[in-house]
This record gives C-alpha cells, structure tokens and sequence, in this order.
C-alpha cells in the first residue's frame, strides 16, 4: 500500500516512490505513489503500452499472433481508470 514517509509541523506529507531506486525520492499525493506501487509490481496504470497497428503492412500477418498474444497479456495487466475505484479505509 501507500507508505507516508513523513509528516512535519506544517501537515506536509510526502508519500514513498516505488518506482525510484533513491531513497529520498517522494511523492506529495498520495495517488502519485499508488500509481508508482502498481507500475513498480509490473503492471499498467490506464493505457496498455503495446500497440496494434490497425492496418498492418504486407508480411506483417506473420508475426501479428504474438503481438496479440503480447497485448492481450499487457491488456490484462492494465488498471483501467473508469474500472478503478480508490477510496480510504479508516
């Protein structure tokens, strides 16, 4: 989950990047570093980063199965965000 790094006097929050190897890297909003938890654990936050050429080019048929394959596989691994929906437990 979402990890507060600190807080100080004047309510200033700083919220972990799980995508940085810096230690002293940090996000000011907690969504930034939920985003970087998802995108740190090997998946998508909103677009499937494979792309499909809609028209592909001549002997391009061939390989277009595994490029399927990729995308359904990357499709599968992306959090949509009209399917996502992120509240606060107290």
């Amino acid at each position: 989950m979402v990890e507060k790094r600190f807080s100080n006097e004047y309510d200033c929050h700083v919220y972990k990047n799980y995508n940085s190897q810096d230690e002293n890297s940090a996000f000011d909003t907690p969504s930034l570093s939920f985003i970087s938890a998802i995108e740190a654990q090997g998946y998508y936050w909103d677009e499937n980063p494979i792309k499909i050429d809609k028209y592909p080019k001549y002997g391009y048929a061939m390989d277009m199965s595994n490029l399927i394959n990729t995308w359904q596989k990357a499709e599968s691994k992306t959090f949509k965000l009209e399917h996502v929906f992120i509240y606060k437990i107290f």
